[in-house]
């Protein structure tokens, strides 16, 4: 699930360190087909730059989720494409309260586009989600999107996908629609070792009236991410990977105008 602004968020200096882990058993395959079972946790925790002193406690900005859920993959149109259902159930943490159960949808269909290195992708959720801390603020999100991606003859993946979101909820602040736009470019081949993937994202949403933006909270997100994933340092099948992220918001809402950049430490499976 998605968590949501609160009402009382505000920029703080400071930063987080996040950790997830997900795992897939399988539960049936054949040559056309494969059930899985999908567990998967994460927890961010948060420490605060010392100049804020005793206005907040850093345990106040903790998240934590856990979701389970079920998801099959089936060979299409005399395998040349692939059709995925997934249903997950899930449940999220504030603070160290509770703040949301959720309960998503989501199909997905990728086939051959005019050539065998040109694929097509069609793909749709529906996701409800009851906030425990304020049920007002309890939605309905429904995304479409659409995407190809193009494999070139040095082996790097280019992609683009474009999406559109609807959430519905009683409380302005979190209902909003959205559309947008995402880069990707995957390098087939590593550089010195290091694996290469970079993306650019933009994303227009409208809230609305809001009690901040009486005239309407309208936003504009720009977001560029890089990966590299050193290779050479793979150890029984996991290798390192280094993420890097920067984000802009562009809103005519002050609270919500800002800028934020991350760094992250993760490992991959190639399993």
């Amino acid at each position: 699930g998605t968590a949501v602004l609160l009402p009382t968020a505000r920029a703080l200096p400071g930063g987080f360190a996040a950790a997830s882990l997900s795992l897939r058993y399988r539960l049936a395959e054949s040559p056309v087909q494969k059930t899985e079972f999908t567990l998967a946790g994460q927890h961010r925790a948060v420490w605060l730059d010392p100049s804020v002193g005793g206005a907040a406690n850093p345990g106040d900005y903790t998240f934590s989720a856990i979701e389970a859920g079920i998801a099959h993959r089936r060979r299409v149109m005399e395998g040349r494409g692939e059709l995925t259902a997934e249903v997950t159930a899930g449940h999220n943490w504030y603070g160290g309260r509770d703040l949301s159960d959720y309960l998503r949808l989501e199909g997905d269909l990728t086939m051959q586009a005019g050539a065998p290195t040109r694929a097509l992708r069609l793909r749709g959720s529906f996701e409800k989600q009851w906030r425990l801390d304020s049920p007002r603020r309890s939605a309905e999100v429904m995304t479409v999107g659409a995407g190809i991606a193009q494999m070139l003859g040095n082996g790097d993946r280019l992609s683009v996908d474009l999406f559109a979101r609807h959430s519905g909820s009683a409380d302005a602040e979190v209902s909003h629609t959205g559309a947008g736009l995402r880069l990707g470019w995957d390098r087939g081949r590593p550089v010195s070792g290091v694996g290469i993937e970079m993306g650019l994202a933009i994303e227009g949403r409208d809230y609305g009236p809001i009690a901040v933006a009486p005239s309407g909270r309208r936003d504009l997100r720009l977001e560029a991410t890089a990966a590299f994933s050193f290779e050479k340092a793979e150890v029984m099948g996991f290798v390192p990977v280094l993420s890097l992220r920067a984000a802009h918001n562009a809103s005519t809402s002050a609270l919500h105008d800002g800028q934020d950049f991350g760094l992250g430490f993760g490992i991959r499976s190639r399993f």
